[in-house]
């Protein structure tokens, strides 16, 4: 009789996350036990189920924090649900994040235009210089912010990290973002008169 060889990817979870804190035996038991219906989902979903052992460690190593830092006023009553939709929602952010790449065929068809007949990709250029601007007038913490906001993470994801609520980082990076960008006009007019 012949064994039947699984498709699917291994599931390890690591019982220490990238900071040495420990994950919790019921949040790795947890991940188990949820294993498939995380397979069910990403197939339903028509995706490659590759990658998705890897986020699901990511996102047990979250839960462990979460559940470490402000679960005691509130705690989690349903592990296994509320890790299937942090698993949903993480996979989700990454899968946008994957769409906006663009491959190209080949350094010729990108150069010639014939990838991009409006050569928007000038303009993309473009956007890259003002960003890069941007975030040179920024203070290291809100270049912090900045980035992980445009890799996908919640305000609230972001202010746990400095400590603060989402609103309050919200605000901060609004407040932030506007002096940057008066700061930026105002150089780029002196800029032209002095011409």
């Amino acid at each position: 009789m012949q064994e039947h060889l699984s498709a699917d990817p291994p599931l390890w979870i690591s019982e220490t996350d990238e900071r040495g804190n420990s994950v919790g035996r019921e949040v790795i038991a947890a991940a188990h036990r949820i294993w498939e219906r995380v397979l069910h989902y990403v197939r339903y979903q028509r995706h490659d189920v590759a990658p998705v052992a890897e986020i699901l460690e990511s996102t047990c190593h979250r839960v462990a924090r979460a559940k470490r830092k402000g679960r005691k006023r509130n705690p989690i009553r349903d592990l296994d649900s509320y890790l299937y939709w942090a698993f949903v929602r993480r996979y989700t952010r990454q899968m946008v994040r994957e769409a906006r790449i663009q491959y190209v065929d080949s350094v010729e068809a990108f150069v010639d235009g014939r990838l991009q007949p409006d050569n928007s990709w000038v303009s993309m250029l473009e956007d890259d210089i003002q960003l890069g601007q941007v975030l040179g007038y920024l203070e290291p913490k809100i270049r912090k912010m900045a980035l992980w906001r445009m890799r996908g993470d919640s305000w609230a994801e972001i202010g746990e990290q400095f400590g603060i609520g989402a609103h309050n980082a919200e605000v901060q990076f609004g407040n932030a973002i506007k002096k940057a960008r008066s700061r930026l006009l105002g150089e780029e007019g002196r800029g032209r008169g002095k011409k």
